[in-house]
């Protein structure tokens, strides 16, 4: 979530990079985790967005 804010507010374009790069390691890996049930309760693309 700070990353997401911090994508916000910084133009530095290697840094948001970095950013954006660990914003989707933490979303694979909470697709990792979460199990099948859970996964068809929610749409989890329209959580990223």
């Amino acid at each position: 979530m700070i990353h997401r804010l911090k994508l916000d507010y910084t133009k530095d374009i290697q840094t948001r990079k970095l950013w954006i790069d660990e914003i989707d390691d933490f979303q694979d890996e909470i697709e990792r985790r979460l199990t099948k049930t859970l996964l068809n309760k929610i749409n989890i693309e329209a959580e990223y967005e």
